[in-house]
């Protein structure tokens, strides 16, 4: 399925409000798309420890 430039902005805009829709105090509540406002306290810097999970490999 391919869409015109100008159906994929209306998409966009669209989608878009609704988001902000739900994040608004008194939109919330009956927005079409629900929002839950959350922060990103850190970014990874590589500096952690890495776990990696190993199972059999079937060839």
């Amino acid at each position: 399925m391919r869409f015109s430039d100008d159906t994929v902005k209306d998409i966009m805009t669209r989608f878009r409000r609704e988001m902000e829709n739900g994040l608004g105090r008194d939109t919330g509540p009956t927005a079409t798309v629900k929002m839950l406002p959350t922060f990103v306290r850190a970014i990874p810097d590589g500096s952690g420890e890495r776990r990696r999970l190993r199972g059999p490999v079937h060839l």
